[in-house]
């Protein structure tokens, strides 16, 4: 949110403030809690629109400064109790469905189980599919079956496929105007500005062998913790569609190093993508 003083409005009461300005003020400790508990995005879709609005309706009322700081307050307040909330969740079920759940689990329909062993054609208008079609939806299928038992595994699944929405809206039209490193620049910088990273390095670009090596510090680890393997999935997928056409090539991106492991830098080299073998 943006910082900036304009002309108090009229109608003040004993504290300086209109009523339609303390009305705003409300609504934008709601909507900071909203974003905080339910992870949403800032920079796209709906929320960039309602940020806008109360932005330009807070500069006409004077009060822009005290709506930004009761809108972060109250947004970092939701994300606290996101992970609050959470922990907690997950320690009622470990001790008191601990044997449904795994009942639940044991009895998941066999139609629902991946299948692998079929033939895949998994190249599809011109792009390699990293997965078919039918395995993507029963991998969902499971997913959605294991949330029935748990309204915050829910509440997860559905914000991680808004997520999975909006970075598919955001890199959609990154275009190879001004060569491979401009492309990179232009979706690592989409990237950093939605909130998955806060800064990013490009190492090294082979155009010949198309082999990319880029530093990043991903904000995944931030809430996720220590841990023994890399774990930004979500960023090496991004980086698949970022790479893929900025080479105007099929790639696979392999993340070496994470900050959950201790380093400093996330760091993902970017390779060609092999064919894909059929299953037999």
């Amino acid at each position: 949110m943006k910082r900036q003083r304009g002309a108090r409005g009229m109608g003040k009461d004993k504290d300086g403030e209109s009523d339609d300005a303390k009305m705003l003020l409300i609504e934008a400790s709601k909507l900071g809690f909203e974003i905080g508990y339910l992870g949403h995005m800032e920079g796209i879709g709906w929320v960039k629109k309602k940020i806008r609005e109360m932005e330009d309706k807070a500069s006409e009322l004077g009060v822009l400064d005290e709506m930004v700081q009761k809108y972060s307050l109250s947004k970092e307040l939701g994300r606290k109790r996101r992970l609050q909330t959470a922990h907690i969740s997950d320690v009622r079920k470990a001790a008191t469905e601990r044997k449904t759940t795994e009942i639940h689990f044991e009895e998941l329909p066999s139609t629902l189980v991946i299948d692998t062993t079929r033939d895949i054609d998994r190249k599809l208008f011109g792009h390699f599919m990293r997965t078919s079609t039918k395995d993507s939806l029963s991998a969902l299928a499971n997913l959605m079956k294991m949330s029935d038992e748990s309204h915050w595994v829910k509440r997860q699944v559905d914000t991680a496929l808004s997520g999975v929405a909006d970075i598919h809206d955001i890199l959609g039209d990154i275009g190879r105007e001004g060569g491979s490193e401009k492309t990179l620049e232009d979706g690592l910088n989409r990237i950093k500005e939605i909130g998955w990273i806060s800064d990013f390095s490009i190492k090294e670009i082979k155009e010949e062998t198309k082999v990319i090596h880029i530093e990043a510090i991903s904000l995944v680890p931030e809430l996720y913790g220590s841990g023994p393997n890399p774990i930004c999935k979500n960023l090496s997928l991004a980086l698949e569609t970022i790479a893929g056409k900025a080479l105007n090539a099929p790639v696979q991106v392999i993340e070496k190093k994470c900050i959950c492991q201790g380093e400093e830098r996330c760091k993902f080299v970017i390779l060609p993508k092999e064919p894909v073998r059929e299953i037999r």
